[in-house]
């Protein structure tokens, strides 16, 4: 679905961002892998060009943790040490002795103890097991459901539990250096559990309104768009992988004063010898109406914030520091940029309900900028 008249309906097949425009949930689908793991560290899938296929980005998805948990499979799954908590007829590990005085489990010949065990119902399998349950019932393609299913049944087989990893476990996995025979599994399962959120796939389990959930997609914004840069951009240029924090270069201060400044914290840098491009993302309309005069501004905000990063973040000598405000298409396109004493600006949308070419040129086009 493109920008256009939204009536009186629910929005079910993107999310409305303002006023009439709805951004297409496939393209919302291009922002994820932009942002995702996936598409950072693996350089086959880049070159596989999922992103040219946008209306098939969960199909493809589904297909990779497939094949990639299917791989998995022809070696045992890992085990991990799980805590426990059991009230047990001997010792093992440690006596829990308030839990065993609260209930009186001496008088029946029982113990309550703390111990670990070795166990493949660890996060990680469980985490990749709701993955090929997403893939199960997310994918259009018949092959790709029963391969999912028959891989689930083997992670059951094998001892990982039935319970979906919520929300809050998937937030909290992070892989460690011993598990970098996991990371393509729980990559392409993090993104498809993302993407299945936007789908009637996700049953009555679904947990966001891809339509209210505001804060949600700024953040997805932002870091799809400084995803696409690190992935995307070759030597000479270098992108940081998450938000830059600079310090006030004050001179002469008061004591205690640079503990009190706001910090800095600059979404997307740009850099290259002799250029650097500050990019700041902002997923609201660029323009302003007054309210009671109807005139029409960019946003002063949001202009007075990049000018501030402009005339206070450290330059190398004969270095170019050039900023850019970058927003969603609204209504019209805008693209304007001007010089404002020793650095440039630019206010510039991208168009969210276009192609996935259109979308990767307006952003390529950031960088050709000079």
């Amino acid at each position: 679905m493109t920008a256009g008249a939204v009536g009186d309906e629910p929005e079910t097949d993107g999310m409305l961002f303002s006023g009439k425009t709805s951004i297409p949930v496939r393209n919302l689908w291009l922002l994820m892998l932009y942002a995702s793991e996936l598409f950072a560290d693996e350089s086959d899938i880049r070159r596989a060009g999922l992103e040219d296929s946008p209306d098939d980005l969960l199909d493809l998805v589904a297909e990779v943790l497939v094949n990639a948990a299917e791989h998995r499979l022809h070696r045992p799954l890992s085990r991990r040490h799980l805590a426990h908590r059991d009230d047990l007829t001997r010792v093992r590990g440690r006596i829990d002795h308030l839990r065993t005085s609260e209930r009186n489990l001496l008088a029946r010949g029982r113990v309550s103890c703390r111990y670990e065990d070795l166990s493949v119902d660890h996060l990680i399998n469980r985490f990749v097991a709701s993955g090929l349950k997403a893939a199960e019932r997310g994918s259009t393609d018949p092959s790709v459901r029963k391969r999912a299913a028959a891989a689930r049944r083997t992670f059951h087989w094998s001892g990982v539990g039935h319970r979906e990893v919520s929300a809050v476990e998937a937030a909290t996995l992070v892989l460690g250096r011993n598990d970098e025979t996991e990371r393509r599994c729980v990559s392409a399962a993090r993104l498809l559990l993302r993407m299945s959120l936007l789908t009637e796939a996700g049953g009555p389990e679904r947990a966001v309104t891809p339509r209210r959930d505001i804060a949600r997609w700024r953040t997805l914004y932002e870091s799809a768009v400084r995803g696409f840069f690190h992935t995307v951009l070759q030597e000479p240029w270098q992108v940081q992988q998450s938000q830059e924090q600079h310090r006030w270069p004050l001179q002469v201060a008061s004591p205690g004063m640079d503990r009190l400044m706001p910090s800095m914290e600059t979404d997307v840098v740009l850099r290259r010898p002799g250029h650097r491009i500050v990019v700041e993302t902002k997923f609201t309309s660029p323009i302003s109406i007054h309210a009671q005069f109807g005139t029409r501004a960019f946003r002063r905000e949001h202009l007075f914030q990049l000018q501030t990063y402009l005339t206070t973040l450290g330059r190398l000598p004969a270095e170019k520091l050039t900023g850019v405000l970058l927003y969603p298409q609204v209504e019209e396109p805008v693209d304007m940029a001007a010089s404002v004493g020793d650095h440039a600006i630019r206010v510039k949308t991208v168009d969210l309900t276009g192609s996935s070419d259109q979308i990767r040129n307006a952003l390529m086009g950031i960088a050709v900028w000079s």
